[in-house]
């Protein structure tokens, strides 16, 4: 034992020291080779050499090159989730992509949230597909997501349309609905329209704190059968009996430019008029009117004449005239050739696949003055 001792002593100290020398002579060689600098990561719009390319051309790898303008048009087609994980890719998609994207759609109310919304402050138009599930047999409002709705949407400064809705599941399609478009046969869930009427109460409230923009319009809300039937007359001075209070507030809250194109309810048959690009109220046209001429700027608007032409010509909404006749606010109307004119040549207008009127409307319109002929409309009947 004692010779292993005295071996292991002389041949363990020459041998540490060679170890220690070797590696001494590796790191001096290492340290004087200069290493290339990593190679930067171009940025979008930028490729690899430096140029700018944002015109949606290719590098040699294949990998598109496009601006962050083009990037915030391709994530507008994605999923909202797949929009999250893009924005967080890098900084440039953050920064610059994100705040640049106008349109989004929600499939989830899980994906109502507040802390990545505030990414796509120039969102303007959203889509919330998630408020209700529904067969042809069955409605069910998600609770959660109605909920969610008006403070995921205080998250968009910009927002200037908002369309709620749901999916309808059939034949292994899904398909998006508005609430108006409901396919259920039978009574109407009073479960459902409770959660309808709480939603729009949270509109209002968002439209008069200013949460949304006044220019702001929202489709696919429908007041329900339920407001024929409950709230009524209370002792309120602005409303009398058979008014619905709850229509009275959103006639009072919401923009002034929507109000005459609301729908009506015959008070005898107790049911909305169905139409999914209208809210849908159970006051006269004459009743909403009288709202209108009591908020700041009512007047105005309905003595406009491109109002007045919009409602009456293109629509041919008669309530909108006989109201307007009962209020008597006819004679403050002045229409002149360059108006009709002007309207003839919106947009909106020859979108319309026959340019048709009343006779006893068109009539009636000349005789107030209205500079009509009979060459402004393919049928005068």
């Amino acid at each position: 034992q004692h010779c292993y001792v005295a071996l292991l002593t002389r041949i363990l100290p020459p041998l540490l020291l060679g170890i220690t020398r070797g590696i001494a002579t590796i790191m001096e060689q290492t340290s004087s080779r200069v290493l290339p600098p990593p190679a930067k990561r171009p940025r979008i719009g930028t490729s690899a050499t430096g140029n700018n390319s944002t015109d949606g051309t290719t590098n040699s790898s294949g990998t598109a090159h496009l601006s962050p303008d083009l990037w915030a048009i391709v994530l507008m087609f994605l999923p909202y989730r797949d929009i999250l994980h893009c924005s967080a890719l890098n900084r440039t998609f953050l920064r610059e992509v994100s705040p640049k994207v106008r349109s989004i759609r929600i499939h989830t109310a899980s994906q109502m949230r507040a802390i990545p919304a505030r990414r796509f402050a120039g969102v303007t138009d959203i889509a919330i597909e998630c408020l209700f599930q529904c067969s042809f047999d069955h409605m069910e409002f998600d609770r959660e997501a109605v909920g969610m709705v008006m403070s995921f949407l205080s998250c968009f400064p910009a927002l200037h349309k908002v369309s709620l809705g749901g999916l309808l599941a059939h034949a292994g399609e899904v398909h998006y609905l508005e609430y108006g478009d409901r396919v259920t046969s039978g009574r109407p869930n009073m479960e459902n329209e409770r959660l309808m009427r709480s939603l729009i109460i949270g509109i209002c409230g968002s439209y008069r704190t200013g949460i949304l923009h006044r220019d702001a319009r929202v489709d696919g809300i429908l007041l329900g059968t339920g407001c024929n039937n409950t709230d009524r007359y209370d002792g309120r001075p602005d409303a009398t009996w058979g008014d619905c209070l709850q229509c009275i507030d959103v006639c009072k809250a919401f923009p002034l430019e929507v109000l005459p194109t609301f729908d009506t309810v015959s008070m005898r048959e107790k049911r909305p008029i169905r139409d999914r690009y209208r809210c849908q109220v159970c006051l006269s046209m004459t009743k909403i009117l009288k709202i209108v001429l009591d908020r700041p700027g009512g007047r105005a608007m309905l003595t406009d004449p491109s109002c007045f032409l919009e409602q009456v010509v293109l629509h041919g909404r008669q309530d909108y005239y006989g109201s307007l006749k009962v209020l008597k606010l006819l004679p403050e109307i002045s229409v002149s050739r360059g108006d009709v004119q002007k309207h003839m040549a919106s947009k909106q207008y020859n979108e319309t696949k026959v340019r048709y009127i009343e006779r006893w409307l068109f009539d009636e319109l000349v005789c107030m003055g209205v500079p009509l002929r009979l060459e402004d409309f393919d049928a005068v009947e």
